[in-house]
């Protein structure tokens, strides 16, 4: 058995396909954080424990005292701005496959509870499932937890590490998906975060979200000397390295130093062996009519697309199958370079 844990604020138009998603569920429980829309009521129509908390900046704090009023152990985390769903299975290597289960119950909630009951005696605490941010754009995520081993940390971008030393066996499920819809209302982290690394300024993970929190801000300046310093600190999650070039060479083609752009962006393709800064560079160069290389650099992004990251990572303590998919980044890029760039014989087309 377990619980579905949200934290939610006005989510009236949105909460409505999360709980659908869930349906069946033993326990939902709705934490508000200060709704002035009809998000309570919502929740309390479709028969989730509502449960209010008085917004102190810090997501982890609210996370922990929403899964206090659970009824369960184990805990599913599930937002607003999601939905599980079914999806086709990855085709996975022998080693990938090592601790995936592929239920063959198509209900999410009764496959997730028979899994649970399935591994009780093997002592398993957590559960990974994909999180798809943009078609096929996924990768795996740790989503169902035991709170008895499980603590929330970070007031922003919060996860959860092990209580002590405990090391926790893990599992994946494929077959579902969790999708995400991307946030229209800009969301207010960055004065959060930037207090956070204050306090801990070693931290790479707080380092890495205060510049993503600039580039939300298009705040280009502030940009590169967020990631700058981020970059100047040893440690944390190894894909953040290359995202944090790739909007560090954003932020210098947005303040039109080029020569700076191409070189952070071709060291952003090299980290992961990513397409997307490659397919950026491409575009830059197109714009100020260097062909020569847009035509390399796309051929080069459309090369690494066909063998997107495919890697066990470790991250908060924990090894799982880390999974990368960036076919669909830069797709809008790969049809305007087909269309100025590629003639119709040529032997590499992006796709």
């Amino acid at each position: 058995m377990f619980s579905v844990v949200m934290i939610v604020r006005d989510e009236a138009t949105r909460l409505p396909c999360a709980l659908e998603s869930v349906r069946g569920a033993p326990v939902v429980v709705v934490c508000d954080t200060g709704s002035q829309d009809k998000t309570r009521e919502i929740a309390l129509a479709e028969g989730a424990r509502v449960v209010k908390f008085p917004w102190c900046d810090d997501f982890a704090a609210a996370r922990c005292f929403a899964e206090a009023h659970a009824s369960h152990d184990w805990i599913m985390r599930l937002d607003a701005d999601e939905r599980v769903a079914l999806c086709e299975p990855r085709r996975l290597s022998a080693e990938e496959a090592v601790g995936i289960s592929r239920p063959a119950n198509l209900n999410f909630v009764e496959a997730l509870g028979a899994l649970l009951e399935e591994t009780e005696a093997d002592a398993l605490s957590q559960v990974f499932i994909r999180r798809r941010h943009s078609p096929g754009n996924d990768h795996w995520f740790p989503r169902i937890h035991r709170r008895s081993v499980f603590q929330w940390v970070y007031p922003v971008h919060e996860l959860v590490k092990p209580r002590g030393e405990y090391r926790p066996r893990c599992a994946a499920m494929e077959g579902f998906v969790v999708e995400h819809e991307r946030e229209a209302r800009p969301r207010p982290y960055r004065s959060i975060l930037d207090a956070a690394l204050r306090l801990r300024p070693e931290d790479p993970y707080l380092a890495f979200h205060l510049g993503q929190a600039c580039f939300e801000e298009s705040d280009w300046e502030a940009v590169i000397k967020a990631f700058t310093y981020y970059q100047s600190l040893p440690g944390g999650y190894r894909f953040h390295r290359g995202e944090a070039l790739r909007m560090e060479g954003e932020a210098w083609e947005n303040l039109g130093d080029i020569e700076r752009a191409f070189a952070t962006y071709i060291r952003a393709s090299q980290s992961e062996g990513r397409a997307e800064p490659l397919w950026q560079a491409a575009r830059l160069a197109l714009r100020i009519g260097d062909l020569a290389h847009a035509k390399e650099w796309a051929e080069r992004g459309a090369e690494l697309a066909m063998s997107p990251p495919r890697e066990k990572q470790s991250f908060g303590g924990l090894d799982y199958p880390y999974v990368l998919d960036w076919r669909s980044y830069g797709s809008e890029c790969q049809q305007e370079l087909k269309q100025q760039i590629f003639s119709n014989n040529s032997s590499v087309h992006p796709s």
